[in-house]
């Protein structure tokens, strides 16, 4: 399962790596977002907006990262302890620094667990 376009922008606007194998890619014409691999498109610019070359046109996109659940846990460093699954539900728990624990809540996939995880410890 992988992070919605949403979730990638805010892990964005936290100071997530905007480094990656996955994108969240959007062409301005249609504001749909699509999931590409980097190796599905050709960087010419590669700020906020970069320009995919198609069919002899550029056109503009807007990108965000978009993290595997790997990366997700790396990016929470060595606070983070533990995830699970409870029901139908999963949950994240990391070392708040003063003995107690910090709970990401429960959510649907891990993934969007660890991203909440990681949004509660970076909080800006």
């Amino acid at each position: 399962m992988t992070l919605s376009y949403e979730m990638c922008a805010k892990l964005r606007e936290n100071g997530y790596p905007q480094a990656g194998r996955f994108w969240w890619v959007i062409e301005s014409e249609s504001g749909d977002p699509k999931l590409v691999g980097t190796g599905e498109f050709r960087l010419s610019y590669s700020g906020d907006e970069f320009y995919e070359g198609y069919d002899n046109k550029y056109m503009v996109f807007k990108k965000v990262i978009c993290p595997t659940l790997s990366e997700l846990i790396e990016a929470c460093g060595d606070r983070f302890f533990e995830l699970k699954k409870m029901d139908k539900n999963y949950y994240c728990t990391a070392d708040n620094g003063n003995g107690g624990l910090i709970v990401s809540g429960y959510f649907n996939t891990p993934e969007e667990a660890v991203c909440n995880l990681y949004l509660e410890l970076n909080k800006s």
